[in-house]
């Protein structure tokens, strides 16, 4: 009779950890997975979005900088191997570039491009 409970126990649990594991298998699994692969397209169709806006903002400026007549401008003509940051705090970043043009006396304006909002404002330093 004790070995009849014991063997009932161990079934029970067997059979809980198999029907648990189905159930991971079959729902939790592939919904993570999908849900990685998702975020992956996501991420990589918004930084190209966001590549393309800077290299025509880029073009853009590079076209009408005679206009502007400023010709202490540096500009980044080649947005892809610059450094893409992605950041919510403004502060530490203007705080970086002010850091940078009082290292290199050659930089006399800095611009940078807010993408994240799409709103492509521009600000000067």
């Amino acid at each position: 009779m004790m070995k009849t409970k014991t063997k009932d126990k161990n079934n029970e649990k067997t059979l809980k950890t198999k029907l648990l594991f189905s159930f991971l298998s079959v729902g939790i699994l592939p919904l993570i997975i999908f849900a990685l692969i998702c975020g992956v397209i996501i991420k990589s169709s918004m930084y190209s979005s966001e590549i393309l806006s800077l290299k025509q903002i880029s073009r853009m400026i590079t076209d009408n900088l005679d206009n502007w007549a400023d010709d202490n401008v540096i500009l980044v003509e080649d947005i892809a191997t610059s450094q893409t940051v992605y950041s919510t705090d403004i502060d530490s970043i203007q705080q970086e570039l002010r850091n940078k043009q009082g290292q290199d006396t050659g930089i006399l304006n800095i611009m940078y491009v807010d993408t994240w909002k799409y709103n492509c404002g521009f600000s000067w330093i």
